[in-house]
């Protein structure tokens, strides 16, 4: 139901560009971004954590994804909500998340 909302709203707001251009072909990015990390990140990248999968980082799917490139990472620790573990890994997700902690917006955020 969200983004039909939000497709509704970006409608209303900007008319049928506004919806294509704003809403449709984004919401195609995100798609692509996601389906390649489950694709590319099995394949390209560089292993940290020995694993019992071919898992691995990616640093530019991380750039595209915010974080969700650091697969090897994710599929060492799977329940922490914080991909990076060098300083150069940066998940911007998490960062997020960790602002949204601090507002009070979500909280029991697990790290790793």
């Amino acid at each position: 139901m969200p983004p039909v909302a939000v497709g509704a709203l970006t409608f209303a707001i900007g008319g049928f560009f506004a919806l294509v251009w704003g809403f449709a072909l984004c919401q195609v990015f995100c798609w692509h971004g996601t389906f390649t990390i489950n694709s590319l990140s099995h394949l390209y990248g560089y292993r940290r954590f020995e694993t019992r999968d071919d898992s691995r980082n990616n640093p530019w799917l991380t750039l595209v994804t915010l974080g969700e490139g650091l697969h090897n990472n994710h599929h060492y620790s799977p329940g922490s909500a914080n991909f990076g573990r060098r300083w150069f890994e940066l998940d911007v997700t998490f960062q997020l998340l960790r602002l949204w902690e601090a507002l009070g917006l979500i909280w029991d955020l697990r790290r790793v």
